[in-house]
């Protein structure tokens, strides 16, 4: 029997499952960041989304699965599913030692393997001595900062939109239920209740992203700032296209920086058409309403996680 020319890739957060199907081909490191044949995103603790495809599109038996979880109930229920249906199949739990990015923190194994595969893709899209900012927005929003030496030094983490809105409505009983599903450029000042608490949730993020990335270029002429996670597109869109001319010693363009541009399945840089990229920080016009003082290129890798995943099976 010949080998399996793919690998599965999966991130197991506390919402979903997401799963990335890789071309063995694809993955060198160092070398452009890999983008999977297929994403899967699995919502159900029944796995129908991934039983699905794979009826439609077989993976040859024998293949082999890296999983990076935060979730140990899920993790478990996922094991149970691969011994029930794949049983032939290669299942390795990463850990923190399966990541070769360097970590300048306290306590090395209690950060999360999200955060940690995460790290390690963005090295590939980074210029030397250039920092990077990468901000994963899901249940939990984690911010970290990669040195421009490719170390990780830590972060912070923050709640998500969902986890935000659920939260204020547990503590303040007067407070209405919000939809944080579909929070984009929300009205500022909020006329009503709900509006109001839409514009702190999404401007209060937004705010957050450009103070940690002023954190970020400390030492450096400026920093490159990655996006990730379910809610990354639409933040990245109020990042390139602020819908208030207010003062900010900011300026966030999108970046020409792109990984690999064969992955159609998954595009790494969202396209937006209202968005100037400016190549140096002399060539921005003196009337722009931002005085620039620093500048940041953007990137958003929907699937960056599972991409760091995919370098880690090379370990």
């Amino acid at each position: 029997m010949s080998e399996p020319q793919e690998i599965v890739a999966v991130d197991i957060g506390n919402s979903r499952i997401k799963f990335g199907r890789y071309s063995k081909n694809s993955i060198v490191f160092p070398g452009p960041l890999p983008q999977p044949t297929q994403v899967i995103v699995e919502q159900s603790e029944k796995l129908f989304q991934i039983e699905l495809n794979l009826r439609e599109t077989p993976l040859a038996e024998g293949s082999e699965w890296l999983i990076s979880s935060v979730n140990k109930a899920r993790l478990s229920q996922f094991c149970q599913w691969m011994k029930d249906n794949r049983s032939r199949d290669k299942i390795r739990i990463l850990t923190r030692h399966n990541i070769r990015t360097p970590l300048e923190v306290a306590e090395p194994e209690k950060v999360g393997m999200d955060r940690l595969c995460n790290a390690l893709a963005s090295t590939t899209l980074t210029r030397r001595g250039e920092p990077v900012l990468i901000v994963d927005i899901g249940s939990a929003t984690t911010l970290d900062i990669v040195s421009g030496e490719g170390h990780f030094l830590g972060g912070a983490i923050m709640p998500g939109f969902r986890a935000s809105a659920t939260a204020l409505r547990m503590i303040a009983d007067q407070l209405p239920e919000i939809d944080a599903d579909d929070l984009r450029f929300p009205t500022f000042p909020g006329k009503n209740t709900s509006e109001a608490i839409e514009a702190g949730l999404f401007w209060g993020m937004i705010g957050a992203i450009r103070q940690f990335l002023a954190f970020a270029r400390e030492g450096s002429s400026h920093a490159l700032l990655l996006l990730t996670g379910g809610d990354a597109f639409p933040v990245l869109e109020a990042l390139l296209n602020p819908c208030f001319k207010m003062p900010s010693d900011t300026i966030i363009a999108e970046s020409p920086r792109i990984a690999n541009p064969s992955g159609v399945s998954c595009p790494p840089v969202i396209d937006s058409k209202h968005s100037s990229l400016y190549p140096a920080e002399e060539d921005i016009p003196d009337n722009t309403f931002i005085p620039v003082a620093h500048f940041h290129e953007a990137i958003c890798c929907p699937y960056l996680t599972l991409s760091g995943i995919a370098f880690a099976s090379l370990s």
